[in-house]
């Protein structure tokens, strides 16, 4: 796969969920298990992992390689539990921030 192309297929993309102060985490981690994210817990929320089709068959967003950071729509059925949801850009090794 070649890493410098937007367009190419990603295997493992990360977003970061951030959870209400009373959301119901076990409804969030049920949510993305059954469209087959990974879910790691954190103590904001979650870090879920997936490929690319994953995330826009969830979102109905395009991912492929994230160049900057991307805001996906919280899902109405989450919207009671979750903040927001965001994949971060990639990060540029060698360079400066």
């Amino acid at each position: 796969m070649d890493n410098t192309n937007p367009t190419q297929p990603n295997k493992h993309i990360e977003a970061i969920v951030v959870m209400t102060s009373s959301g119901d985490k076990d409804a969030v981690e049920k949510w993305f298990l059954k469209r087959s994210f990974a879910c790691i817990p954190m103590r904001a929320g979650f870090l879920v992992q997936g490929d690319d089709a994953a995330f826009e068959r969830a979102f109905s967003t395009r991912v492929g390689l994230p160049l900057k950071d991307i805001k996906l729509p919280v899902p109405t059925e989450l919207s009671p539990h979750v903040v927001s949801i965001e994949i971060p850009r990639l990060p540029s090794y060698g360079s400066k921030p």
